[in-house]
Order: structure tokens, then sequence, then C-alpha cells
């Protein structure tokens, strides 16, 4: 594959397209599996960290998690509508992170709710099951390993 800088934005697009077609129709693909025409050498492609370790899993079953929380999903509704505005006024969106993080430092959130109330929260809710489940999951399943 050429060089992801001498490409045309007309080949590019066509790269995309096959990408989200492959996804479509497909599923998703895991990090460590390089897409045809796609560099395994680049480091943004590669799992952080050895294949079968605890630490994947775990993030394996955050990434399932998330996927299925409704967070995602009004995450995904209004991305493009915050795109658009972000590159219409990106002053504006610079503004107003900068009042929130002040806001969050003034006020301190995160001393108004208790570790213990977190956890439990997260202990009592409906998809702690599933999470722990594909945590759980045998290794044939876990989508690190190769066949």
């Amino acid at each position: 594959m050429a060089d992801p800088a001498t490409l045309t934005p007309q080949e590019k697009l066509a790269i995309s397209r096959q990408a989200l077609f492959r996804v479509m129709t497909q599923g998703s693909r895991h990090q460590s599996e390089p897409a045809p025409g796609e560099s395994a050498s680049d480091p943004a492609q590669r799992a952080p960290v050895e294949e079968g370790s605890a630490f994947s899993a775990m993030r394996y079953a955050l990434h399932a998690w998330w996927r299925h929380h409704p967070a995602h999903a009004v995450l995904d509704v209004g991305r493009p509508m915050f795109d658009r505005y972000a590159a219409r006024r990106p002053f504006q969106v610079l503004g107003i992170a900068m009042l929130a993080g002040a806001a969050a430092v003034l006020f301190r959130p995160w001393r108004l709710v208790s570790i213990g109330g977190l956890l439990l929260a997260a202990v009592k809710s409906a998809s702690t099951p599933g999470v722990l489940l594909s945590m759980l999951t045998s290794s044939s399943d876990h989508p690190t390993k190769k066949p």
C-alpha cells in the first residue's frame, strides 16, 4: 500500500468506505489485527499489552460494556452535530471547555459522591453480569487470540 501522505482524497475516501463496509458486514475488528492495506507496524494499530493478559481481558470487557451503554448511543448520535458546531466555532468550544474545567476545580464534584457509593452503583448496574461474563469467557472467544 502507498504511503498515506501520498494518497489522493479519492483514494482515502475509497479506503475509508471499504473499512466502513467491512465493519458493517463483519463486525468490529480488534486493534491488533490490521485491515488489508494497513500497516501492522504502526504503534496505533497494535495492542498495547500482550495477548491473553488480564489487562487485555479487562479492556475487552470494558469495551463490551461501553458499546452497550446508553451514553454511548447518545454520544454516537450527538457527535456529528458537535463536530459541525466545533468546526464553525472552535474558540467558543474551547471557552466552554475552559469554563467546565474551572467549574470542576471550583466546585469539586468528586467530593459529593463517595467511592463506596460509586462502587455499589457499578456493582448493582444491570450490565455488570455481562462485563463479568465477558471477562471470564474462554480464551477462544477472546478477540485477541489468533486462530
